[in-house]
């Protein structure tokens, strides 16, 4: 089971997404516990998979690194000063935050930045909903949709001069520029296209 971040464009409805993020919004970095939770919940819950790679103590060992962790929180906190508008600032942000998380999660031992890539920005997007996720199945579709006009110029450029930060991983940042290219993109269309990265997600995901 995956479970889609998707937001209906007439109001919105409340889906596991928005209850999961509540609770690990809710729980800190302080404790043990609290940290454990968040681990649990998204990996669980979003199939990440860390059990398979680092055994079945994985949760434990992920949370033993990230506990208390001062870095990590202030860059996931500065996340909501973007109000999930995936522009090139919020590019940048989500970046730092992923690579810095990507390092804590590969210091658990057995699992290389392939393997974690995928937990740690389903891990930062429900902290905050601007963090586009990548796995397997968005990464195989999301070229089908950056067909407009003028798409391969403007990928080109954002490559070249788009924020690189110092221990980012390289596909991942190829992944949220093509997404943030593609909301920018769909939100030029008019008022009335009310594009989120939530909804971005889930036309991927579904291709």
């Amino acid at each position: 089971m995956y479970v889609t971040a998707w937001e209906d464009y007439a109001g919105g409805w409340k889906s596991v997404d928005d209850e999961l993020r509540r609770i690990v919004r809710r729980h800190g970095w302080n404790s043990w516990q609290n940290v454990f939770t968040k681990v649990v919940f998204v990996d669980g819950i979003y199939r990440a998979g860390l059990p398979r790679v680092l055994g079945r103590d994985a949760t434990k060992s992920v949370a033993s690194v990230l506990v208390g962790s001062k870095a990590i929180a202030q860059s996931i906190e500065g996340l909501r000063r973007h109000h999930g508008q995936l522009t090139e600032a919020a590019v940048r942000d989500v970046l730092e935050a992923h690579g810095q998380l990507l390092a804590a999660v590969t210091s658990a031992g057995g699992i290389d930045a392939k393997s974690a890539r995928s937990f740690a920005s389903k891990f930062l997007h429900f902290h905050d909903a601007v963090v586009p996720i990548i796995d397997s199945r968005t990464a195989e579709t999301r070229a089908r949709f950056l067909t407009w006009k003028g798409a391969p110029r403007e990928l080109r450029q954002a490559g070249m001069d788009w924020p690189r930060p110092v221990g980012c991983d390289p596909q991942y940042r190829w992944h949220v520029i093509r997404v943030a290219l593609l909301w920018k993109h769909l939100s030029a269309l008019g008022p009335s296209a009310k594009v989120t990265v939530k909804g971005l997600d889930h036309m991927l995901l579904r291709g």
